[in-house]
């Protein structure tokens, strides 16, 4: 079997980082062939089982454009590595890239799966968002 996960850190500090790096430790040892797409992935980045693909980030803020724009420059690099690898399934750890994954999962039909890390529906969580991207993120829940 072979997943792909997607986050835009992998190996920084963090909450959202630490679960994508235990899910994949995890799945090795159950013996899943993951594919890791990351901005942060290095080239001495060696793991038998483990295929690193690097992701752009875009600097856009607004309605963080960025990640649905990260999204979209995936789905080629998706589709190629579906073709030689035949990819099982995606695990996807940001909610903005999550639109292009989403349309990549409806043109290969690869079942995608989206984490949501802090539900934005929290009155505490929302005020550290700008309204845009709370908009974005409540649309996305839906």
């Amino acid at each position: 079997m072979n997943l792909a996960l997607v986050s835009r850190y992998y190996w920084r500090e963090g909450a959202i980082p630490n679960i994508a790096r235990t899910s994949v430790k995890y799945l090795r040892k159950k013996g899943v062939q993951c594919l890791v797409f990351a901005s942060d992935v290095r080239r001495r980045d060696v793991n038998a089982g483990v295929i690193w693909v690097r992701i752009p980030l875009f600097k856009i803020k607004i309605l963080d454009i960025a990640g649905i724009l990260c999204g979209l420059t995936l789905i080629p690099k998706m589709m190629y590595l579906h073709k030689r690898k035949r990819i099982d399934g995606i695990i996807c750890h940001d909610t903005s890239i999550f639109y292009g994954i989403y349309l990549l999962s409806k043109i290969c039909r690869i079942p995608v799966v989206v984490f949501f890390h802090g539900w934005i529906y929290n009155p505490v969580r929302e005020i550290a968002y700008r309204p845009s991207v709370s908009l974005m993120y409540k649309l996305n829940a839906r």
